[in-house]
């Protein structure tokens, strides 16, 4: 299956340069024609790209897999002046992967801007081309994109600000600890994580506080994650793992 990034961008001489630094890591860039492409390919996943991801994160095609969007800011001002900040939103509101937002140089307030319409961060073209690429791999990993040791995509994005957990289209709203905790079992999938790091992530370091608690979150997390084939697992003395339920009767 084939990786890659879609790019919107006209910087030749910076595109190139992430290019080749992606093709070491065997991931492909494609680019995007214009803002109507890019929203085509995002929203619409039936379409040119095959964005439409299974549970397991896959596209529908079984042909490619897209990590994330990276996004001039120029050219959306360029193309769209009047409606930017509410296209960059929807973009960023509906994208099951990361949205990047390109510029030369932000100030504070303009960073500030970007943000809060939803980007998952941004790329400054004078960074060294590596920094921009470990970026990427950053936000990769937030959302969730990344493989289990199995090779398998989880296919979901997690949103810190908002709490909530998105499964194929289902959205999970979570309570702050309930987020922490599965962020952390996550970090883990597959594997035992003790209750001493469980806690530690959601109460803070050699944190007791939350010992009793802890069990109640697992009962509700179980609750809410056994729709979307998720589970989380215990083993008596040591902690929990979250696994996936792969039968379809699960």
């Amino acid at each position: 299956m084939e990786i890659k990034i879609i790019l919107w961008d006209d910087d030749i001489g910076w595109c190139e340069r992430l290019r080749k630094e992606l093709e070491k890591e065997n991931i492909a860039v494609e680019e995007a024609e214009g803002w109507e492409d890019l929203q085509w390919r995002l929203l619409h996943g039936e379409g040119k790209a095959d964005l439409c991801y299974g549970m397991q994160g896959e596209s529908v095609s079984g042909r490619e897999e897209i990590l994330a969007v990276l996004l001039s800011g120029q050219k959306l001002l360029e193309e769209l002046r009047e409606g930017w900040e509410d296209f960059l939103r929807k973009i960023c509101r509906l994208s099951a992967i990361p949205v990047l937002y390109i510029a030369e140089a932000l100030e504070d307030r303009e960073e500030l801007q970007v943000f809060s319409l939803g980007v998952s961060d941004y790329i400054g073209r004078k960074r060294d081309i590596s920094i921009c690429v470990a970026r990427i791999y950053a936000c990769v990993w937030k959302c969730g994109r990344n493989r289990d040791k199995d090779g398998i995509e989880w296919g979901f994005t997690m949103d810190e600000r908002a709490h909530q957990f998105n499964c194929g289209g289902v959205v999970v709203n979570l309570t702050p600890k309930e987020y922490l905790v599965l962020s952390r079992l996550f970090q883990d999938r597959g594997k035992v994580v003790p209750r001493k790091e469980l806690l530690s992530a959601a109460w803070g370091v050699e944190s007791l506080s939350g010992d009793r608690v802890l069990d109640t979150i697992i009962k509700q997390l179980r609750g809410k994650l056994k729709p979307l084939s998720l589970n989380i697992c215990s083993k008596y003395g040591v902690g929990y793992m979250l696994k996936r339920n792969l039968s379809k009767n699960a």
